[in-house]
């Protein structure tokens, strides 16, 4: 499997999706997930300077949505990850930040969240070919936007 960085940005990611969906409602050729996940470092008390018998936990959000074609030959799967630190957290209240599952909308109210995150964006293709139906897949979008195709967010 070859993995590949891209001249492309998770919001035209987002333009794209929307598009291919509004063409051909509940027929489009792709599958669309979405999760949020949180990494819970635990003991960072030390690091924050608390030595008042609280403990402390520090947490980061991880959103991934994961995009590939339907059907039994996936070629290849681009995912787009929203990474940002949550912060300090008191330990017993950790309950509330449980996996989740989120739709496409959900995913660009995360990108335009204030403050700080990194955003990765990553294709993975299991050949050359893959790519090659990754490409086709871009360009035809990219073509559909130009024509103006497309909504606007």
């Amino acid at each position: 499997m070859v993995t590949n960085s891209l001249q492309l940005s998770a919001e035209e990611v987002i333009r794209f999706l929307r598009a291919d969906i509004e063409a051909e409602p509940g027929h489009h050729e792709l599958n669309i997930s979405v999760t949020k996940r949180y990494l819970i470092h635990e003991d960072c008390n030390a690091s924050y300077g608390v030595t008042n018998g609280q403990d402390f936990d520090l947490i980061n959000s991880i959103v991934k949505m994961s995009v590939e074609p339907i059907g039994e030959n996936v070629c290849w799967t681009l995912d787009a990850v929203v990474e940002r630190t949550v912060g300090p957290v008191e330990t017993f209240i950790e309950d509330k930040f449980a996996f989740e599952e989120l739709n496409l909308d959900e995913f660009e109210a995360e990108l335009r969240i204030p403050g700080k995150k990194r955003i990765m964006l990553r294709l993975e293709a299991l050949a050359p070919d893959s790519r090659e139906s990754f490409n086709h897949w871009l360009a035809a979008a990219r073509a559909r936007h130009l024509r103006g195709d497309m909504p606007t967010t």
